[in-house]
């Protein structure tokens, strides 16, 4: 009984420093931590795109404002731009919202696999 509990111990050791169970244990959280990066880094982009664009936005109205005498014109002119800054920002709004729900839901998969693949090392 001593022996055949020994050998079970030395098996479980054996097994925890197992460097392939190791490191097909962690693939998930490898996989979730490059999603992480990857899904960072597409926001960061989409930020900075859009903050170029509002800023080149933002310069070529004021010249507009500067050159118009009439404050009708220039009143049409505001809103217009404003109007367009608003639909910039829905649009980015709805693209952030995309890329963290795909992110998201390779997320959940990833979950459910280390989940489903937890299993094999009991």
């Amino acid at each position: 009984m001593y022996q055949k509990m020994m050998e079970t111990m030395s098996k479980n050791v054996e097994s925890m420093f197992d460097t392939a169970k190791f490191e097909e244990a962690m693939k998930p959280m490898t996989q979730i931590v490059e999603l992480n990066k990857k899904t960072l880094e597409t926001l960061a982009t989409k930020q900075a795109d859009l903050v170029k664009e509002l800023f080149d936005g933002s310069v070529a109205q004021a010249k507009e404002l500067t050159a118009t005498t009439d404050l009708s014109s220039a009143l049409a002119s505001q809103k217009t731009y404003l109007e367009g800054v608003q639909e910039k920002l829905v649009s980015a709004a709805r693209d952030t919202q995309d890329v963290l729900t795909v992110a998201r839901d390779e997320a959940a998969e990833q979950v459910k696999t280390a989940v489903e693949g937890a299993a094999k090392f009991h």
